[in-house]
């Protein structure tokens, strides 16, 4: 029986499929050669048609094999399959991806931020030598089964300085995209150390940062919202490892992690001084705790119990967990570890050096976590719901106050992310600002039926909530209506945040910078306004680079039709110039160089045909020997005339004097041919040959005899006398040749071009 012959490409032999993707197949192979397994990554059959796709996956493969480092895939051999199909082969890695390690056995803390370290290692090393990944995701990331990492799948990289994709063209996967990849702008290697942050939050969390319904909700929020801050089972907060991530995942470029080197050595770092301090399956919960008073650090987040060294453990954390008291972000902490059930003092070594960590700016974003037991305190209960009632109607009051007082603008945004905050938030018990929110939409689509429906369920909760003891009367009741507070400053500008960015994303420059200019006037000190205004002056860019390019293409247009008009009227130095200023426009615009190529060549044709030369033939004349007469015999006497009966020459045949070309130019190569044709019935037997040349006046040649090549032309054949090469010149512009043809028995052949 047959065995099924091998099926190879180059020298490895294919052997399962390991996986497939948009953009090929992945295959297990042996190298024969070296003997070792490989992996083999082979285009898809289906788009190797493509050649911009076709582009990226050698691209891929270029990338790749440039670089030589410990947490990047190496590559072996590029090649292409009988259809034209390119493949390449690459290290053989065994272990998992880490999207299916989180999913199967999520890895434990330590081994995490390890994880981390060493992708932030292999991207370093990637834009050191000028590539950015720009799809950086756990799929992306193998993880060995001792735990080595290697990034996989540069099919979207980059060489900074080269642009592959086309201004404006998004590539990536959505939920690991940093804002500026989003947008369209130009990128670099933070963009790559933004999506390493988004997949360390996931990894801490098992929570996606950046989550919606739909795509367009998680651009909106990855532009536009700020992580759910990290919070540990028991409420308490780890700023140090929180400033990571906050620096990592920064809005703009400038506040990130200007480095992955330096990302890796802020978590190795944390890793040193930490060990121990925190439970292998630790996962932090990405929610607020309701029953938690509020309170806001510098940052702008709320602020939290944190981890501290040297302190007593307050009550709260008696049941086991981590100890904390309230800091700043970025501050620094030694690592420490507490005995279950314990509440005393925590001891702190001193050896490790402390970590210096610099936080992005962060603007707080509610989150929901349930609210942990807390021992009754009802002599207070009734002014924290009166409180809390009080703040619900200001908060209402104050939101329709500025919406329906500040002027009106146009709103374009997608309410998907703000019903999606409403939703949550009432669903939460949050009903303040649920309600607040809905008066958001409301003030952006009046009518939204969602909101209405949304609206009357916070009114009918709000009326079954517990009512509280009665407080003792007021002194005093106003008979006037008391008029709501309004906003605050802070809290119009921040409004005024997600008009601008709004206008930005509808590239409506100038009601961007109305909005900028009023928000920096009510809250100067608000961050967004920085990047707000770098995006504006991109969008400017843009815009007028847009607006250029349209300019040079109505330019190019008017001169295509020039051009177009000109060949049809045979005007081709028109349209050669025509050509010429669409190049001056864009040197490579295949349509004029090829367009201007035509209009030369159509030019020389007519060139030519003007310059050949008319040259005017002779007849040949036959000159007889020497003592024969050309008129009748014998009839001489008695006055009788006798007329010939025909004036045709002795010779039968004729003298042909050649010149080729015909039209040749000064400095060109020609040659001139003297031929004799015999028509007769006899041999013809020459003895010399003479020419004659004249030009400008002067003549050559006269008296000088001239051996031939051939000294008998039989009958019906022709003889070549005479060949000779030569150069024009100018002076041969305008002359004549006379060839001079002596047969034997002293007869002559005499004849004349000119021109």
């Amino acid at each position: 029986m047959n065995q099924p012959a091998e099926k190879k490409l180059g020298k490895y032999v294919l052997g399962d499929v390991l996986g497939k993707g948009a953009m090929g197949v992945v295959y297990k192979a042996w190298d024969p050669v070296l003997e070792r397994d490989v992996a083999i990554k082979v285009m898809a059959s289906s788009i190797v048609s493509d050649q911009e796709l076709k582009g990226r996956f050698e691209t891929e493969a270029k990338a790749v094999a440039k670089l030589q480092h410990p947490n990047i895939v190496t590559i072996h051999d590029l090649g292409y399959d009988q259809q034209g199909a390119p493949w390449f082969a690459m290290e053989y890695l065994k272990g998992d991806d880490l999207e299916k390690l989180m999913r199967k056995k999520p890895p434990g803390f330590v081994q995490k931020l390890e994880i981390m370290a060493q992708v932030c290692r292999g991207l370093a090393y990637a834009h050191e030598n000028q590539i950015v990944h720009r799809d950086i995701k756990p799929a992306n990331i193998h993880v060995a089964e001792k735990g080595s990492v290697k990034i996989m799948d540069f099919g979207v990289a980059r060489l900074q300085g080269r642009s592959q994709t086309q201004t404006g063209a998004v590539l990536g996967t959505a939920d690991y995209m940093s804002p500026e990849q989003i947008q369209g702008e130009k990128i670099d290697g933070r963009s790559d150390i933004f999506s390493a942050g988004v997949i360390l939050y996931r990894l801490l969390t098992r929570e996606k940062p950046f989550k919606g319904e739909n795509i367009s909700a998680v651009f909106y929020k990855i532009i536009n919202s700020d992580a759910p801050e990290l919070l540990l089972p028991d409420g308490n907060k780890v700023p140090e490892l929180q400033a990571i991530v906050d620096r990592a995942m920064a809005k703009g470029t400038d506040m990130r992690y200007q480095s992955a080197e330096q990302m890796a050595e802020d978590l190795s770092q944390f890793l040193r001084k930490y060990h121990g301090a925190l439970a292998e399956d630790t996962v932090f919960e990405t929610s607020h705790d309701p029953g938690a008073a509020v309170d806001f650090d510098s940052s702008g987040r709320t602020r939290r119990p944190t981890l501290r060294t040297g302190a007593p453990a307050p009550a709260s954390t008696a049941g086991g967990g981590v100890s904390a008291t309230r800091g700043s972000v970025g501050a620094t902490a030694t690592p420490h570890t507490v005995a279950p059930g314990a509440g005393g003092t925590i001891q702190a070594p001193t050896t490790h050096r402390p970590t210096t960590v610099l936080p992005a700016t962060r603007v707080a974003r509610p989150g929901v976590r349930p609210a942990r037991p807390a021992p009754p305190r009802r002599s207070v209960l009734p002014l924290v719901v009166v409180g809390l009632l009080v703040l619900v109607a200001a908060g209402a009051g104050g939101v329709y106050w500025y919406m329906t007082k500040r002027p009106a603008r146009v709103q374009t945004a997608d309410l998907t992310a703000r019903f999606e905050f409403a939703d949550a938030a009432f669903q939460n018990g949050r009903l303040s600002q649920s309600f607040e929110a809905v008066e958001n939409i409301l003030a952006l689509s009046p009518n939204n039926q969602r909101a209405l429906e949304l609206k009357e369920q916070i009114r009918q909760a709000l009326e079954k909530q517990e009512q509280p003891e009665p407080p003792p009367p007021p002194p005093t009741v106003p008979s006037q209506p008391v008029q709501p507070a309004g906003p605050s400053n802070a809290q119009k500008a921040q409004a005024l945040v997600a008009d601008a960015g709004l206008a930005i994303g509808g590239k409506d420059v100038e009601h961007a910078r109305s909005l900028i200019s009023e928000g920096q006037q009510l809250d100067p000190s608000n961050p967004r306004w920085s990047r707000l205004e770098r995006q504006v002056a991109s969008l400017e860019r843009e815009l007028e680079q847009k607006s250029i390019e349209e300019r040079k293409a109505q330019i190019i247009a008017g001169y295509l039709t020039q051009a177009t008009q000109a060949i049809g009227a045979e005007d081709y130095d028109r349209a050669i110039a025509a050509y010429e200023e669409i190049l001056k426009q864009d040197p490579n615009h295949a349509g004029a160089v090829t367009g201007k190529a035509q209009a030369v060549n159509l030019r020389r044709q007519v060139e030519r045909v003007a310059a050949a030369r008319h040259i005017i033939h002779s007849k040949t004349e036959f000159v007889a020997p020497p003592g024969q007469g050309d008129g009748p015999k014998g009839f001489e006497a008695g006055g009788v005339q006798v007329k010939a009966a025909t004036r045709a020459a002795r010779f039968p045949g004729e003298l042909i004097i050649e010149l080729n070309p015909t039209n040749a130019q000064p400095g060109n190569p020609y040659v001139l041919r003297i031929r004799v044709a015999n028509q007769g019935n006899r041999p013809v037997h020459v003895k010399s040959l003479e020419i004659v040349s004249t030009y400008s006046g002067k003549s050559t040649g006269k008296g000088q005899q001239i051996a031939t090549k051939v000294r008998r032309i039989d009958p019906r054949a022709t003889g070549l006398l005479h060949e000779v090469d030569g150069t024009w010149t100018e002076e041969q512009n305008k002359g004549r040749i006379t060839a001079i043809v002596t047969l034997v028995g002293g007869a002559k052949l005499t004849k004349t071009i000119s021109w």
